[in-house]
Formats: C-alpha cells, structure tokens, sequence
C-alpha cells in the first residue's frame, strides 16, 4: 500500500513539474549580431521597409513593400520604432510575432537582436511539429541577419555611395549668381558658366578646374550660382565676383547619373553628416565633370558633390 501511495506521489510530482516549467522557462528566442555602423544607421535600416529593400536577400512583395519572401515564408512588417520593428512571419498561418531592435553597442558599433516569444509551451506537452518550425525559423533569422551584417559593414553600401571626408581645397574663382522661378535647366546652367568664361578669355585668364554649381531654394523661386576654378585673381566686374573657397574639410562623393541619382546622393550625404556629426559651414557645391551640354543620356553624367563641413 504505502508503495503505491509513493508510487502515485511521483507520478503527480513529475506531472507537476511538466505542467509549471512554463512559468519558470525562459520562452524568448532569438538570434544576435554585431554590426559595424552607427546606431543611428543601423536602426535606420532595420525600422525603414524601402531599407530593408536593400539588404533583404529575395524577393519583396510588389503590392506590400512591407512584405518580404524567403524560403517559401513570408515576413511582413506591421510596426515600426526608432530603433526597430516587428515583424510577422506568415501573417494568418500560424503566425509568429517577432521583434528586431538597433541597440548602441559603442561609437562604431551596434547590436542587433531579432527576438520572439514562443507561444507554445515549452516541456513535455510542447508541440514537436511546433518546436521544429520554431527551430527553422531561428536558423533562418540567423541568415536573414548574416545578410544584414554583410550589408551593414560596408559603409558604400549603408550610404549608397562612396562618401568620404577629404582636406581642404585651396581654390580661387569667379563666381555668379542668377534668379530663377523654376529649377534651373542644363541650358541656362550653361549659360551663366558661358557668361563666365567670356569674361576670362576677355581678361586673358586660365580656368584650373571644372565648373562648380549650387541651386537653393526657397520659397519657390530658385538661385543658381556657379564659379569657375582660377590660376589667378583679378577684380571684380558687376555681378562677377572673385572668392576663395572656405578653408575647411569637406564630405565628399562621386556621382554617376541624372538628377534623381544626385538627389538621392544629396539625401545620403545629408544622413551622413547627421551619423557623423558633421557641422555644415557654408553651401554645398557639385563640380560638373561631365559637360552636359555634351551629354544627352544623364546616366552618364559625372559629379563630384561637396559639403564643407567640420
């Protein structure tokens, strides 16, 4: 008899233990890297679908961007943070609620984690079709994020372009400025660098380098203004100014292409300076390497862009 009382005891005892180890298991899963950027990059990656466009490995859903495929799953994006987002995954079947976070790790570093909460409980009345796609899906976060590690360590490819900081450039050159009530076309751009040119030739002096340009804006109406590099100065004549570039470092990029490609290169550099700290002093300006007069297809057009800064 009192065998069979321990013997039921035990029982209940390892009945019991199963039934309360989900409220002592830690049920959160994940996976983790290190990435060689800015915070402030990084979370910009991870919290931005057209971002994630980018490093995402396979396709992107057409009609959603907020939707991504890999391996036959599907990821959608339902929440969006300033260091993150969570996600989805196969949104309606079965579905799996994951969050992914930027964390700041040190100056050039960030830790990203891309966590869920298991929903089944784990022990001996665990689902094991369950535990295995949960298993699946662990090793394929850890893929998605090998991608983004490879992506994020390499700095053209977080801002799209080559950027660099470069030394100050001891320039001096003829400058103009003209008023516009739209953006300023390739013709007129030229005009005004024409207008500059017979004036040098009238005054027998060398042009050292391309045509630089900037055109701001504000409040609908535009100001082109464009120089010329010179070997010498002169003097000033009516609206023909002679300047010297403000002594400071500049970032820098190389550009190949037409005006939304120099938009978008404008934009990455303006998220550059923000990671970096990077304090604008003066205009920005772009040296026309390209003639475009010369050059009908804008693909081809080459620009190097300059924002002086310290």
């Amino acid at each position: 008899m009192k065998k069979k009382w321990l013997f039921g005891s035990f029982i209940v005892l390892i009945v019991l233990i199963f039934a309360l180890m989900p409220l002592f298991a830690n049920t959160k899963q994940g996976v983790s890297v290190v990435v060689n950027s800015k915070n402030s990059s990084t979370s910009r990656y991870i919290s931005n679908s057209a971002r994630w466009r980018l490093w995402w490995p396979d396709s992107v859903n057409e009609k959603n961007g907020n939707i991504f495929h890999f391996r036959g799953n599907e990821y959608k994006l339902v929440k969006r943070f300033k260091n993150g987002a969570d996600l989805i995954i196969n949104p309606g079947k079965n579905p799996i609620l994951t969050q992914i976070r930027a964390f700041y790790k040190s100056n050039d570093s960030t830790l990203i984690q891309w966590e869920f909460q298991d929903a089944e409980k784990p022990g001996f009345f665990a689902s094991t079709i369950n535990r295995y796609k949960r298993a699946r899906f662990l090793k394929e976060m850890a893929v998605l994020m090998d991608s983004l590690k490879l992506y994020m360590n390499n700095p053209d490819k977080v801002y799209r372009f080559h950027i660099e900081q470069v030394p100050p450039i001891d320039t001096l050159m003829i400058t103009t400025k003209r008023d516009f009530t739209h953006i300023p076309t390739t013709n007129e751009v030229y005009n005004t660098i024409n207008y500059l040119r017979l004036y040098l030739k009238k005054i027998k002096t060398v042009e050292t380098g391309v045509p630089m340009m900037n055109i701001g804006e504000d409040s609908g109406f535009y100001k082109l203004m464009v120089a010329i590099p010179i070997e010498r100065t002169c003097k000033n004549s009516g609206d023909i100014e002679v300047k010297r570039m403000v002594p400071s470092k500049f970032v820098s990029l190389y550009v190949e292409g037409g005006p939304k490609t120099l938009e978008v290169a404008r934009q990455e550099a303006k998220l550059y300076m923000t990671d970096y700290e990077k304090v604008q002093m003066a205009i920005p300006f772009e040296s026309l390497i390209t003639d475009r007069l010369k050059v009908a297809d804008t693909a081809k057009w080459q620009t190097r862009i300059y924002y002086p800064s310290f």
